[in-house]
């Protein structure tokens, strides 16, 4: 859920539409959801305002296609990745891919600096964007041979420590440096699942 309505992981189907959310990708980025009107948007795309509607009811819709697609987005990077050799290189490489995109995605930093409703969809309301992200994330320990038990467990604390490190500034541990953020992450994963965890 968003301040926007829930968000599905599945791209816009149609040229018009993506044409429409490259639009609003840079209106959004250069001044806010709120800042972005549906004329505005239709006017910067060069559609009519009519032509706008038939693809999208509100402005709501919009920013939650938008959403989607980036989400969409991140999936068909992670999945590019290559196989891993074990369940705690695989859990430290996915890790890693979410912190890094979480932490340069230009949208995400605008919404969260410019629209403050967003903040506790992230924080005191994200029960179900946890549970969502935990399930999906113990589901891949679980094909890597982790016991079921201990990746639902490590799962969890993995999610909760990749929203912390997304959401907050800098303290000691840089998770902009590559081989940092992998010594982390990676002993902090190995303490998780245990040892012996393997494909």
């Amino acid at each position: 859920m968003t301040p926007w309505g829930p968000v599905a992981a599945d791209p816009p189907a149609e040229d018009r539409k993506n044409q429409i959310l490259d639009t609003a990708w840079r209106l959004v980025v250069a001044q806010g959801v709120s800042a972005t009107s549906m004329s505005q948007l239709a006017a910067e795309a060069g559609i009519s305002r009519v032509l706008l509607y038939r693809h999208y009811e509100n402005r709501d819709a919009v920013v939650r296609d938008l959403l989607a697609r980036e989400l969409f987005r991140f999936y068909a990077e992670l999945h590019r990745l290559p196989q891993p050799g074990d369940a705690v290189e695989g859990a430290a490489r996915n890790i890693l891919h979410t912190i890094a995109y979480l932490r340069n995605s230009v949208l995400l930093r605008k919404l969260l600096v410019a629209e403050p409703a967003l903040l506790p969809y992230l924080t005191l309301e994200a029960g179900p964007l946890l549970e969502a992200s935990s399930r999906w994330f113990a589901s891949q320990m679980i094909e890597w041979s982790v016991p079921p038990g201990r990746a639902v467990r490590a799962a969890e604390m993995l999610t909760r420590f990749v929203a912390s490190v997304a959401l907050t500034p800098r303290v000691d541990i840089d998770f902009d440096d590559v081989a940092e953020s992998r010594e982390v992450v990676t002993a902090l994963v190995r303490g998780l699942i245990g040892p012996g965890a393997s494909m």
